[in-house]
């Protein structure tokens, strides 16, 4: 995600470079908030003789209040609210968003935990995200995923009448040491990426996930962003939320203070003990109340994304928790 405050510190300039940026998003958007973004919005017109004739499709800008925060079956992220300004104000439209989608936030007063939010999603510039190798019938290329989005960084071509199963073997070979620095992703075309997962795991490579696609080389990577592979994205923040899990079951297991489920939460906030809240992303909206308390205790707020291994674990502790000071 690439943010830019205005000089005030209240409207945030906004990109969406990679799936996981939607989620850092939703969970930072309430009716407070005022959205600005390009859309389209269909308009019904009508000839003099008052016969409809086919909507018409307009580009246009618009600003409203978020109501309701949804995703769709593609992984894009619905923003549904009250258009506020212009000849369409006080009418009702939703803003679809998906990567390379542009947008301006604006805020009266910006929360510790939604600025923490997006520096977590502004993080993910410093570095590759994740390594992409896709083979098919010809080369084995290797691409990195970053938040400025696909760089492919080497392939490895299929020399004549050489064996697919050397060609697969070559290419680990080549970009084995890559591979061991950061985590990775298989797709291929066929069967072709189970045979490269085969030969990545005899040399001790395990992929994070292992999909298939219907074209190789750089067109592939694209694929696979779009399609089976868009969920690694949050597999990868899976891993610090469970950390976040180790930290509560720590204290459970040695009886250090802590405080499970809304009820006794709401108390370690009330005289400020909480040090860490951990809550369920599905519950932002209903404990606003909470998350404004941890605000005033300076308390940091970990948000677990629904579905996750983690989220398992809290909701079975009250879907929320806080680690306490004392």
């Amino acid at each position: 995600m690439k943010v830019e405050f205005d000089e005030r510190g209240r409207r945030a300039e906004i990109r969406i470079e990679v799936p996981e940026d939607l989620l850092h998003l939703s969970r930072i958007l309430d009716p407070e908030t005022r959205v600005e973004a390009e859309t389209f919005r269909y308009e019904e017109r009508r000839d003099d003789v008052q016969r409809s004739e086919r909507p018409t499709r307009r580009r246009m800008r618009v600003v409203l209040r978020p109501q309701r925060v949804e995703f769709d079956e593609f992984g894009r992220l619905r923003i549904l609210g009250v258009i506020e300004e212009g000849e369409l104000a006080g009418k009702h439209h939703s803003l679809s968003l998906g990567v390379g989608s542009e947008l301006a936030i604006e805020k009266e007063r910006w929360r510790n935990w939604e600025l923490e939010e997006l520096r977590r999603a502004m993080r993910l510039a410093e570095s590759p995200r994740i390594l992409a190798l896709v083979a098919d019938d010809r080369e084995v290329l290797l691409a990195a995923i970053t938040s400025d989005g696909v760089k492919i960084l080497d392939s490895v071509e299929r020399k004549g009448d050489e064996e697919i199963g050397d060609l697969m073997k070559k290419a680990i070979t080549v970009f084995g040491e890559e591979l061991g620095r950061a985590p990775f992703v298989i797709a291929g075309v066929d069967a072709f990426h189970r045979l490269l997962q085969e030969v990545a795991e005899s040399r001790g490579l395990r992929p994070l996930k292992v999909v298939q696609v219907h074209h190789g080389g750089a067109k592939g990577v694209y694929e696979l962003l779009a399609g089976g592979g868009a969920p690694i994205f949050r597999e990868l923040r899976f891993a610090y939320e469970l950390q976040a899990i180790e930290r509560l079951r720590e204290r459970i297991y040695k009886d250090l203070p802590h405080a499970l489920g809304r009820e006794e939460v709401t108390a370690s906030l009330m005289t400020c003990a909480a040090e860490e809240v951990i809550i369920l992303d599905s519950m932002l909206h209903e404990a606003r109340d909470l998350l404004e308390m941890a605000e005033r205790c300076r308390a940091r707020v970990t948000i677990i994304t629904s579905g996750s291994e983690a989220a398992l674990a809290l909701r079975a502790l009250g879907g929320v928790a806080a680690i306490l000071r004392f």
